[in-house]
């Protein structure tokens, strides 16, 4: 099914003209409008590299992800954990997802999950810009920070503080 919205997606490219001799952006033509959030993650435009392409002679496209709806490409990493998860009955509807993460990752999932009708709990490193924080928030995650310890990563001291908490998540 992704390899058939990829090849329609790229049957229906057309070029766009740029001023720069470097670029030159194909994007997709959609017909109309997608469905909310989650229906733009993947619809990113592909961009020719001209100049590389010219000096290789060969076609050189970049993937432009920082025009994902989250900006990142890890709206697709999250969107997928979110659709394998219901996919395999791990995630009903109202439920919870609970993920350890002080980057792109977290806004992705705040996104889908705000998207889908999911509860969002992002724990973090309490180092973290408050921006960043305000950001989940504002997204409809509840931002748990966490003591930043030096010898390990997120999953490994998130995950035993998840599990003592009196409240259920």
């Amino acid at each position: 099914m992704v390899a058939s919205r990829s090849a329609n997606i790229l049957r229906s490219v057309r070029p766009a003209t740029l001023s720069s001799r470097a670029y030159a952006t194909v994007a997709p033509v959609l017909s109309r409008p997608v469905n909310g959030f989650v229906g733009a993650i993947g619809n990113t435009p592909l961009i020719r590299l001209n100049r590389l392409s010219e000096e290789t002679g060969c076609n050189i496209l970049a993937k432009a992800e920082f025009m994902s709806p989250g900006g990142s490409i890890k709206d697709r990493a999250a969107l997928y954990l979110v659709q394998d998860a219901e996919e395999k009955g791990l995630i009903r509807p109202g439920g919870t997802v609970v993920e350890g993460t002080a980057g792109n990752t977290g806004i992705g999932l705040a996104h889908v999950c705000r998207s889908k009708g999911y509860n969002c709990v992002i724990y973090m490193p309490d180092t973290q810009s408050q921006e960043k924080i305000d950001l989940l928030r504002m997204l409809g995650a509840d931002v748990r920070p966490v003591p930043e310890l030096q010898s390990s990563g997120c999953p490994i001291r998130c995950f035993p503080r998840e599990r003592s908490l009196d409240q259920p998540v």
